[in-house]
């Protein structure tokens, strides 16, 4: 079923890396602190709560403060992607997986609701930098977050992939509903979520669930509809 894929494409944070190293549980907290510091709550469990709310809403959490609070995206993504990554190492085995696709002739894009700076620091601190034909970041789409299809549609302008010909891989499902209605193959890959397996039975258009990307290219499924 995968002969005709000529684009993979990933998600960035805990896809191209495993939630379990801990670097999205850093920004998460750093965008409660700044909901602490701008919203004056008290609370860490209810900045948490609010943190969480207006992702669900709004595709991301910085597009609920901006449209709710007048919080500039800049200040934003300046406060929460200063962290410290510096103790993260490479993963070998996806390195050589990616490069067995390159070499492969295929197509090797991000596609992310991050900012330029997280991405360009991640992936190089991963060691994943140069593996990439393009990337695609909240910042170039204007600030229009995934799931919506104008990002996908501003993505693919970007990129120029043929979605029919596309592979998704994202540990968050409604991203994959979308990207599935677009043509795309769709793999939702485990988060420390205890919706995951909840979301893949309950979203037909998830095609693949695997435990992380290794596992998918050694067709290691946690469970298919293919």
């Amino acid at each position: 079923m995968l002969t005709n894929i000529k684009n993979y494409i990933f998600d960035l944070d805990n896809t191209l890396y495993s939630y379990k190293n801990g670097l999205f549980d850093r920004q998460l907290l750093k965008m409660s602190e700044f909901i602490m510091a701008r919203l004056n709550v008290a609370d860490v469990e209810k900045a948490d709560l609010i943190r969480d709310e207006l992702y669900y809403e709004c595709g991301s959490t910085m597009l609920g403060l901006m449209k709710y609070h007048d919080i500039e995206s800049d200040d934003f993504f300046n406060f929460v992607d200063n962290i410290c990554i510096d103790d993260f190492g490479l993963n070998l085995s996806l390195i050589k997986q990616l490069e067995m696709l390159k070499k492969q002739g295929k197509n090797l894009y991000i596609f992310t609701n991050a900012s330029n700076f997280h991405t360009e620091r991640v992936t190089k601190q991963l060691g994943l930098n140069n593996l990439f034909d393009d990337v695609f970041t909240l910042n170039n789409s204007g600030l229009i977050p995934k799931p919506r299809t104008e990002y996908f549609n501003l993505a693919k302008n970007q990129t120029g992939a043929n979605y029919e010909e596309s592979i998704f891989f994202e540990d968050s499902s409604h991203n994959l509903v979308t990207a599935k209605k677009l043509g795309m193959t769709t793999v939702l890959v485990h988060a420390d979520d205890d919706r995951s397996a909840i979301n893949f039975y309950e979203n037909r258009e998830i095609d693949y669930y695997v435990k992380d990307l290794e596992s998918f290219f050694r067709s290691d499924y946690i469970a298919t509809r293919i």
